[in-house]
């Protein structure tokens, strides 16, 4: 009786790109943008308290999208 080893070498698919991946890179950007302006509605003792300054979030504010 022999033993059979299966094949265990690993077959990565090849990545499609779907028109649903430029939608969500489109819905994570505005996601981050909001994110970006509620920081800035924050008030200063709550940054403090992430450890952040107000300068640190009008670069963040400032800084494109692709950065």
């Amino acid at each position: 009786m022999t033993a059979q080893i299966p094949n265990t070498q690993i077959v990565h698919p090849i990545r499609i790109k779907l028109p649903m991946d430029g939608i969500k890179r489109i819905i994570n950007r505005m996601i981050v943008r909001k994110q970006k302006r509620v920081l800035m509605e924050l008030p200063d003792y709550l940054l403090r308290d992430v450890g952040l300054t107000r300068y640190d979030v009008a670069e963040e504010l400032n800084r494109p999208f692709w950065r």
